[in-house]
This record gives structure tokens, sequence and C-alpha cells, in this order.
């Protein structure tokens, strides 16, 4: 009797905790999202190289409450290899118990095997009642073409500075084995079109190329040229993957040395030979100006020449000629350039009647952006001096 009663009391506890007889057949119903991606779909089934190929994927929600915040992408993977690109990546907010959405995208391929991989919450953001069903794959060949054309672009350009043009070279190749059609070319410089033309058909193995310049840019910086061969998508091509290239280039803000002045002054005393008076203006006083006129700073030593030629032809400069002067040769110090120095010299023109030109030129700079002001001359005159000057005679 009490092994009766306590059980008795054992049964009404449990009762009472809301323990009971579980009915024979019952089940559990999972509740949370279930997201199902169906099967994908290749249009055309049997493409071929160079032909645009269309990829769907439906994702349904079978689940009881809303999926929210996840991901679908679409991998396209190489069969025969480990190798796979992520094709299309789409962000879905909500999507309701019941409901589907859809992702699609599109590309050129050459001849091979393939799969496409359509992934639902690729990121495993939503918390689902069956999580082996977030993927789908489909299998597809594509086969070679019989006239494929593949149009490949390539851009180069050069880095530049600040305030100077920058040349940029374009080249449009058809690397395939067919001939490709007439079709437009674009270039783009920071997302912008700043070109657009169009170029005749291209016989399989030729080109077409041109040259241009960018800017003059106002700032240093990073930009970017984008090169898009068949813009339009006119040619049927082997692979469409190259019909674009972006090349990327620095503006960059270069110091420019430059020789600012030079001023041959005629304020010496000279005799030209032993007899005869003193020439109050046979020698010449020669002033070199150097100075930084870029926007960036000189950091190396800058070799100044000074030299005085006879003017029996072009002055070639450098290297010091026989028949001419070395007035100066020194160096400068990158502060001495960047604050501005001026060298000053004494040319002695002593037995040195004819036209000279001084020049002054600078070598072994860093870089600069313009070398055309690197040197700077005068012309300038000696003659013999007449009665009462008996010397050499020096004019600018």
């Amino acid at each position: 009797m009490r092994r009766n009663a306590g059980m008795a009391v054992l049964v009404v506890a449990l009762l009472t905790a809301g323990w009971g007889p579980i009915a024979s057949g019952a089940q559990t119903t999972a509740t949370g999202p279930d997201l199902v991606v169906g099967s994908v779909l290749v249009q055309p089934s049997e493409p071929e190289s160079g032909e645009r190929i269309k990829f769907y994927a439906n994702v349904t929600n079978e689940g009881n409450e809303s999926a929210d915040s996840f991901s679908i992408v679409l991998e396209l993977h190489d069969a025969n290899s480990s190798a796979y690109e992520p094709i299309r990546n789409v962000t879905v907010e909500t999507l309701a118990p019941g409901n589907l959405t859809s992702v699609r995208s599109d590309f050129t391929l050459s001849e091979g095997h393939y799969e496409i991989h359509a992934i639902a919450d690729e990121g495993d953001d939503v918390n689902e009642t069956d999580e082996q069903n977030n993927m789908a794959v489909e299998t597809f060949q594509v086969t070679q073409s019989d006239d494929p054309a593949n149009l490949a672009a390539q851009a180069y350009v050069r880095d530049g500075a600040v305030g100077e043009p920058t040349e940029a070279r374009y080249r449009v190749s058809n690397t395939g084995h067919g001939d490709a059609g007439a079709s437009d070319v674009e270039v783009r410089l920071d997302g912008d079109v700043i070109d657009r033309q169009r170029i005749g058909s291209l016989d399989a193995g030729m080109s077409v190329s041109w040259t241009d310049t960018l800017g003059p840019f106002e700032e240093p910086g990073s930009h970017r040229v984008a090169l898009i061969a068949d813009a339009d998508d006119e040619v049927s091509e082997s692979y469409e993957r190259d019909n674009r290239d972006i090349e990327r280039f620095e503006i960059l803000a270069f110091p420019d040395p430059a020789v600012t002045a030079l001023t041959v002054d005629k304020n010496r005393v000279r005799t030209d030979a032993a007899t005869g008076p003193a020439n109050p203006i046979a020698g010449q006083d020669v002033a070199v100006t150097v100075e930084n006129i870029g926007q960036g700073e000189v950091e190396s030593f800058t070799e100044v020449h000074v030299e005085a030629c006879p003017e029996d032809g072009a002055v070639h400069l450098p290297p010091l000629r026989a028949t001419c002067d070395r007035i100066e040769h020194t160096y400068l110090g990158p502060s001495e350039v960047e604050h501005g120095t001026t060298i000053e010299a004494e040319w002695d023109t002593t037995g040195k009647a004819g036209d000279w030109t001084v020049c002054a030129y600078l070598e072994n700079e860093s870089l600069q952006t313009d070398r055309t002001n690197d040197e700077r001359c005068q012309d300038t005159f000696v003659a013999v001096g007449g009665t009462g000057l008996g010397g050499i005679a020096a004019f600018g």
C-alpha cells in the first residue's frame, strides 16, 4: 500500500509539473526559415565559345519563419580543377515563408567543362531548420565555335608630373581564330568616358594601336584608365574577359631645378697685352641663378656648368668643346637649389675677340618635370679696342 500510495503521489507530481503521457504517433514541428536552392538553369543548354551564356537560380523559403539579411552567390567553377570565380553576389533583405527570389547572371566563356554553383546564405547568417539544401550545382560544356574572334584590350600610361600631360598608349588585338567585325572602343578615366571611337574590322592576328595624352593634372595622386574593346558587345567572341584592361598610374609632384637667370656684365679691367692702356670694359662678370620651380622637393645635388663658346656654329652642350672656355663648374646642394642660389663668376676675355655665346646648364638633377629649362644662353661680343683703348672690349 505504501508503495502504491507513493507511486500515486509521483504521478500527481509529474502531471502537476506539465509532464504527461505522449500520444502514440505524435510529431514535433521544427520552427524557423528553410532556404532551398532549386536547380540552376543554363541557357543555351549547349553553348559555344564566344556566345553569351545566361545563368538562373531560384531560392525559396520553405520554412515557417522569415529569413532576414542573407546573400545568394553564383560561382563559376572549372570542372577540371579547383579554380572558381564568383560572378554574382546578391543580398536579400528578407524572404517570407513560401516566397521565392531569383538571381541571374551572364558570361562568355572559352571552350571547356564548367560548373555553376548557386549558394543561398553563403555567409551562414540564417539559422535554418535544414542547412543541407542551400546549394545546387549544374554542370555544362562549352564547345569551340567554328570562327571565334577575340578582341583583347591593352592600355599603358606613363606616370606623370603635376602640371604636365602624360602619354597613354592603347592597343586592340584580335587574338582569336576568326575575323572580328567593326566595333566601338571606349576609354574611361577614373570611371568617366573621355573617348569613344569606332574601329574597323580586324582579321585574326591583326591589331590597331594609337596614342593620346591625359591631363595635365593639377594635383598629385593615383588615377585609373580603362580601355574597353567591343564596348557595345557587337562581336561574337571566344573569350570576353580580356575586352577590358585597367591601367593605374601616378601623378607625382616632381621638383624642377632650372636656370632662371643668366647675366653677363662688362665691368672688369683687363689689358690685351703688355703695351697699351687698360680697357675698363674688357672683362665680363657672369651671374647664374638656379632654383627649384617645381612642386616637389629637391633631394639630390645639382651639377652646374657655365661655359663660353665661340659662335662658329651650333653650340653643343654638353660636353665642353676644345674651343670653349669653362667659366664655372660647381655643385649645389638640395637646400641651395630649393631656396634659389646665384653663382657669380668672372670670365677673362683677354685675347678672345669675336662672337661668343655664354651658356649655363644643369646636369645630374633629381627627377623633374621639365628639362627644357635646364639651359640658358646669352650672346656676347668681344672686340679689340681701338686707339686709346688698347685692350679687349666685351659687349653684351
